[in-house]
């Protein structure tokens, strides 16, 4: 990467570490992604910040840009930075939302966790578990903040011994400052903190299907994410040939306490015209109908 390229690059991440972190979260950023900070001044953080980051490799540089999902492509030089951080790419995409799951690991089974992961895919959710998203030749730290910078919401699990876990409140922490929307699942613990003001739904003994349909309930109905979840939803709706699936989705659609945007009545009244399993089912079609009405102002 030439000099004129990387002081371009290190002001644009500056300005993003500025604009998304307070001086404890950039300092862990930055250790993640290969800076060192052990010259930083925590009084004068942000003053001493710029020197750092010039001090910093190419590489770290062009990581740090990637985390914050800056263009890097006329600064990168492959025989410099390597493979991996060329071939980086976007988690977040337009069919489902992103959610990464905070857990303390001795408090939740690896089956549990791959069957809610499992229960909703379907429901175009993307769970995020470091346990089975992680490849084993990832750093752990760096892929774990790259999760959190992409999600678009944190599912955070209060179980009993969650506050002894060193990721959960770090991770709570992280998400609470980037203005992610909180979902907590509450299990032989209340949450606490920030979250503490948030209803929870207790999930203790609770079937897979009561705690996902939970999870789609806050997600329809987060006042950030709500209408784009929504928007997912009824995308596929519209092309989906699986009748189970399609009952799922209208249910959740009418779980919505929001009013529905119109981009979303516009889907549904294809719903009705153009997808021969719903048209071949009149419970979905007049649920749908009901849907469109109780919307329609």
């Amino acid at each position: 990467m030439d000099s004129s390229s990387k002081v371009d690059l290190i002001k644009q991440v500056f300005e993003r570490l500025h604009l998304e972190e307070n001086g404890a979260s950039a300092a862990m950023v930055l250790t993640v992604h290969g800076v060192d900070t052990s010259g930083i001044d925590k009084k004068e953080f942000w003053n001493s910040l710029m020197e750092v980051l010039a001090k910093a490799s190419d590489l770290a540089i062009v990581k740090l840009a990637q985390y914050y999902e800056l263009p890097t492509s006329d600064a990168i030089d492959e025989t410099e930075v390597g493979e991996e951080a060329i071939n980086a790419t976007t988690i977040g995409t337009d069919r489902a939302i992103e959610l990464f799951v905070s857990h303390y690991t001795r408090d939740v089974t690896k089956r549990w966790l791959e069957e809610i992961k499992k229960a909703l895919e379907p429901m175009c959710v993307n769970a995020f578990v470091a346990h089975f998203d992680i490849k084993p030749s990832k750093r752990w730290q760096e892929e774990i903040l790259k999760r959190l910078n992409r999600c678009d919401a944190l599912l955070v699990l209060f179980t009993k011994n969650c506050s002894l876990s060193e990721w959960v409140d770090q991770e709570v922490g992280i998400g609470i400052g980037k203005g992610k929307p909180i979902f907590p699942l509450s299990n032989e613990r209340v949450p606490y903190g920030f979250v503490g003001e948030i209803q929870s739904f207790n999930y203790f003994n609770v079937p897979i299907e009561k705690v996902t349909e939970s999870i789609v309930v806050m997600l329809v109905n987060d006042n950030g994410i709500g209408k784009d979840y929504c928007n997912i939803l009824a995308k596929v709706l519209k092309m989906t040939s699986d009748r189970e699936k399609a009952s799922n989705i209208v249910s959740a659609l009418e779980n919505c306490e929001n009013v529905l945007p119109n981009s979303v009545i516009t889907i549904l009244k294809d719903c009705i015209e153009l997808n021969s399993i719903i048209i071949e089912d009149k419970d979905s079609v007049n649920r749908i109908m009901s849907l469109i009405n109780r919307n329609v102002v």
